[in-house]
């Protein structure tokens, strides 16, 4: 049972939300299976745009476990790179 909250994605375009979809349903079996119980993983997105098209995304991440509590952050361009580096 994967255990992934999302939040601040309605601010993201239909591409963008099944990109975080997939690779947040990559990374949850293999969490689970370093941290040896069962998880629950909060991703946070927030857009900011820099006045021009490109927008920047940082995304927060918070693994919740009955042993442990994990939080990672990363900040790219690229949706995609910013989940792989916080992951």
């Amino acid at each position: 049972m994967e255990n992934i909250q999302f939040i601040g994605i309605d601010k993201l375009k239909v591409p963008e939300k099944e990109i975080l979809a997939k690779l947040s349903k990559e990374y949850y079996p293999k969490i689970q299976r370093l941290i040896k119980n069962q998880i629950s993983i909060v991703v946070h997105v927030k857009t900011g745009s820099t006045g021009g098209k490109r927008k920047r995304y940082e995304i927060h991440i918070r693994i919740i476990a009955p042993t442990s509590h994990l939080e990672s952050t990363a900040e790219e361009w690229d949706i995609a790179t910013a989940l792989h580096k916080s992951f």
